[in-house]
């Protein structure tokens, strides 16, 4: 679907997509175009396609066309601008399969265990225990700061 050469002297990936007469919008071939290189891995993240002016003049189309396609690949996750180096394909982004319920703070049990046994089974021992009036009270801790006093 594109050629794809690399340049010796500087770190730029020269891509050339090819564009269908009656495909569509241009800036959607190339937009596509890019999305499949990355796909195929033609492409890899890091990789600085031609420059835009550049790539407008071998594809002999307005640099509007390809601002538009880089815009379109921009929102898809596919680019993403490196200041100097110019704009070059963004790393693959993570996504959460699941959010986590963090509306309770306990861990999940481990797969396998029933948790209300051993609940059942802590709490009993707990409960058996002969210092009950220690178990009500807070324990104090002797700290190892200073004292200071207000002399």
């Amino acid at each position: 679907m594109s050629q794809l050469k690399s340049m010796q002297d500087v770190d730029l990936i020269i891509w050339l997509p090819r564009l269908a007469v009656h495909g569509g919008p241009r800036f959607l071939q190339i937009a596509d175009a890019l999305q499949a290189a990355v796909a195929d891995g033609s492409l890899k993240p890091g990789d600085c396609p031609t420059p835009q002016r550049q790539l407008a003049a071998q594809l002999d189309v307005d640099l509007t066309t390809i601002t538009r396609a880089c815009d379109e690949a921009r929102r898809g996750n596919l680019l993403e601008g490196r200041g100097a180096r110019g704009t070059c394909v963004a790393a693959s982004k993570v996504e959460l399969t699941s959010v986590p319920d963090l509306s309770m703070n306990t861990t999940p049990p481990p797969d396998g265990v029933d948790f209300d046994d051993m609940l059942k089974q802590g709490l009993s021992q707990v409960l058996m225990r002969e210092d009950h009036a220690l178990q009500m009270t807070y324990h104090f801790e002797p700290t190892s700061y200073p004292v200071w006093s207000a002399n």
